[in-house]
């Protein structure tokens, strides 16, 4: 477990360059893309991610071949946006989506440093790349890693896109080319440019002045305390003004339950309320109270997804599950609870689940202008995020194909691992993925949040919560803490 912090400032792509205007052929924005849009920040970029972790040796080669042939399958992923501002939504695409892989050398067979890294780059959505890869070469066998911007792809359309490049590498890319010397982390050339010279991905952002973040944080902490407020949000250990991303994994078997009489909270469910659970005691052991909490819940439509065999994008919506005080008091009724909200979420969309601000917002960006909708919702998300933000999400991306392996004979998949990123101050994305016997978790934390010590002792936190809430809905079984 590492964070990466990018490296520093240089003048990003497509900085002062005329937007491109879209022709015929390109598409709108719909509303839940530009709220991603206003939500992202170049210091807090919204990206997700998967790491398949190998049983081999990847042949980086082979990968940029059977990156190329699936990207030249789905021309809609190189559309940039016609305008930094989305406004007049997606341009058509000139060409393939380029093919952006790095490689990493882990000497010590750690693979988050470099998750870590690619989760904490920004992209340019005014040009044709919204995707990287990156091998990680290790001596117990390598990993594979694909990012992309949320904005391009959900979770689900990622894995499909990741499991199209896996069964695209030919049975031929076994083990490596000779040619391949590893040496120190250098990022290869990431995207082309001007006159086919390739550049580098674009630079993490100057991180604002530290003492003045950590003025308003312990100002704000003051208030709050003065006025008897209870916290929302993590209690942050991270340090003020921290820009970028880290990741730590945790692995844990399904929670199961027992048949029984009457529906069952689902593992989703169990994780869901031990996130609200582990957020309270978290804030408990940092000395403040915690009020009503609100956990984002990513869902999404089979029909319109990739898996029915539509065009890959972002097909989610986005529920919010709440909790009082009073719920967190008893893990498995906090779990019931739970259920009811993803069960009524289930039933009847996630618009449900949005409330009347999300209504609101909807309302409004049917009637604004384009350019305006735009300078209305990044102004709305800015100021209200303090209030609005949930302290995090889950997100459950489901099984990832079974027996997964690069070509036919190539390097098998052993683990697989679901990436997200979310800015202060929610700064912590608990994201899933499940294969025959465990859960794979991975904690996405902002390092202006909580730092490499800090996400390890909420993990701890949130571990003992799971384990409180599977025993409180097991018959005869006492909470384990």
């Amino acid at each position: 477990m590492s964070a990466v912090a990018p490296r520093s400032l240089r003048r990003g792509p497509g900085r002062g360059r005329t937007a491109a205007r879209p022709s015929d052929g390109g598409s709108p924005l719909v509303f839940a893309e530009r709220m991603i849009l206003a939500s992202d920040r170049r210091s807090a970029p919204l990206l997700v991610g998967l790491v398949a972790e190998t049983d081999g040796t990847l042949d980086a080669g082979a990968l940029r071949a059977a990156a190329a042939e699936v990207y030249a399958r789905h021309p809609e992923l190189a559309a940039p946006l016609a305008d930094r501002a989305g406004a007049r939504g997606w341009a058509p695409p000139a060409g393939p989506h380029p093919v952006l892989l790095d490689e990493f050398t882990a000497a010590d067979g750690e693979v988050w440093p470099a998750g870590s890294w690619l989760l904490s780059m920004p992209f340019d959505l005014l040009g044709p790349a919204a995707i990287r890869l990156m091998v990680v070469r290790r001596a117990g066998g390598d990993a594979l890693a694909m990012v992309a911007h949320h904005l391009r792809l959900d979770g689900r359309s990622l894995l499909t896109l990741f499991t199209e490049v896996l069964g695209a590498v030919p049975s031929s890319a076994a083990t490596p080319s000779a040619a391949f010397a590893p040496a120190a982390f250098a990022p290869a050339a990431s995207a082309p440019a001007a006159g086919g010279r390739p550049r580098r991905p674009v630079s993490r952002p100057k991180a604002p002045r530290r003492w003045s973040c950590a003025l308003g944080r312990a100002g704000r902490r003051a208030v709050s305390d003065r006025l008897g407020l209870r916290a929302r949000h993590v209690v942050p250990t991270g340090t003020a003004g921290a820009v970028g991303y880290g990741q730590y994994a945790l692995s844990v078997p399904v929670p199961v339950l027992p048949a029984g009489d009457g529906p069952r909270p689902t593992a989703n469910d169990q994780l869901l309320a031990a996130t609200h659970l582990a957020v309270e005691r978290w804030n408990g052991l940092h000395g403040r109270r915690t009020g009503a909490l609100r956990v984002r819940m990513p869902t999404s439509a089979p029909s319109a997804g990739a898996e029915a065999g539509g065009t890959l994008g972002n097909h989610t919506s986005q529920a919010v599950i709440a909790s009082s005080p009073g719920d967190r008091a008893d893990p498995a009724g906090l779990a019931r609870r739970v259920a009811e909200q993803t069960a009524r979420v289930k039933a009847q969309g996630a618009s449900a689940a949005a409330g009347r601000s999300g209504a609101v917002a909807a309302a409004v960006a049917a009637v604004v202008p384009g350019r305006a909708q735009a300078m209305i919702l990044r102004a709305a998300v800015g100021g209200a995020r303090s209030v609005l933000a949930p302290a995090a999400t889950v997100s459950n991306v489901g099984r990832p194909p079974a027996d997964l392996s690069l070509g036919p004979d190539g390097p098998k998949v052993v683990a697989t691992y679901f990436l997200g990123t979310a800015g202060p101050p929610q700064g912590l994305m608990i994201c899933v993925a499940r294969d025959r016997a465990a859960l794979r978790i991975t904690f996405g934390y902002h390092l202006a949040v909580l730092d490499d010590v800090g996400i390890v002792a909420f993990a701890r936190v949130f571990r003992e919560a799971m384990d409180d809430v599977r025993s409180g809905l097991l018959p005869d079984q006492e909470p384990a803490s």
